[in-house]
């Protein structure tokens, strides 16, 4: 059996990881069948790594292109704000200050106040004007771990991770 055949399968196999109730809209947990499809094809450990492998970058992949078209759509979203802008300065430039009253809009104008900062390193050194985000330090965490350790507060954990080259 060739790789492509192996990836073909896997491919159909790959159809039953997101199988979804109809009626009830939930996703159905197909992992036994999958692992029996996997010993009925009756590959080698290497052939059935190869092919997962394959199809593990093939969701990478995929993984990358919506990213990409999320991006791409994000720009998209930029770009029509900012020439919702444009038509909004527009319509201000028209108005010159005054309200108007259409068939299907009225035009009118509110005060607002905005804090403007003319001097940011001033007003920096003042601490009633800075906010400060608290977060912990893992690094000063680790360098104590064995007293934390004792009272209950943290733990080392030992993870393993696959590596593909």
């Amino acid at each position: 059996m060739t790789t492509f055949e192996i990836l073909d399968e896997l491919k159909a196999l790959d159809e039953l990881l997101v199988e979804i109730n109809e009626e009830t809209g939930e996703v159905i947990d197909n992992s036994d069948l999958l692992k029996e499809e996997l010993e009925r094809l009756n590959k080698t450990k290497e052939e059935k790594l190869e092919a997962l492998e394959y199809l593990r970058r093939d969701k990478v992949a995929k993984a990358d292109t919506l990213k990409a078209e999320i991006k791409r759509l994000q720009d998209r979203v930029k770009m029509f704000n900012r020439e919702a802008e444009r038509v909004k300065e527009l319509e201000d430039m028209l108005l010159g200050g005054e309200k108007l009253k259409t068939d299907k809009f009225t035009f009118s104008y509110r005060t607002t106040k905005q804090v403007v900062v003319d001097n940011e390193e001033c007003l920096l050194q003042d601490d009633s004007f800075v906010r400060i985000k608290r977060e912990l330090d893992k690094k000063a965490i680790k360098e104590h771990i064995e007293e934390l350790e004792k009272a209950g507060l943290a733990h080392i954990e030992e993870k393993k991770s696959l590596s593909v080259r």
